[in-house]
């Protein structure tokens, strides 16, 4: 996977889903986080990052997806616990092709145990603690083209 940790900062190349069913997204929280984030993973070398999204979603929650466009790409800088992050991800516009029934705000877990997700309603995504924030004002106004985001790099 293409992640680099030099005493305590770490780079990340992740690639991202925004899956999108009845005006909610599907976002995922690891039990070790007190946030929620857009499920996805890290890029391994030499793997395209469009198959990457559909390879995590596979291995997170055992659905056939498909990339539909890329939206974003986002360089994010952040701080978990004494951990300083700079991350850059390709978020994509995805289609499940196969998956478990639907049922918006109730979290389930995935394949993984440290992990569980819900479908969350994009009307309320203010009230729900996600990363990077920055992401929710942009859910309900998707681009037409890919963007470029930038967070605030850690002081």
């Amino acid at each position: 996977m293409l992640s680099f940790q030099k005493g305590n900062s770490q780079f990340n190349f992740r690639s991202i889903a925004l899956l999108i069913e009845d005006d909610h997204i599907l976002i995922q929280k690891d039990m070790k986080d007190d946030f929620w984030a857009l499920p996805g993973g890290r890029v391994e070398f030499f793997e395209n990052s469009g198959d990457t999204v559909v390879r995590e979603i596979h291995e997170e929650l055992g659905w056939k997806v498909q990339v539909v466009r890329p939206i974003w790409f986002i360089e994010n800088f952040f701080q978990i616990g004494k951990t300083n992050f700079h991350e850059v991800s390709t978020i994509y516009l995805m289609k499940i092709l196969d998956y478990n029934e639907y049922n918006p705000n109730i979290e389930f877990k995935g394949l993984e145990d440290h992990l569980t997700f819900k479908w969350s309603d994009i009307s309320t995504l203010n009230d729900i603690n996600l990363k990077p924030k920055e992401l929710k004002s942009k859910i309900s106004n998707l681009p037409n083209n890919i963007e470029f985001i930038t967070t605030a790099k850690i002081k």
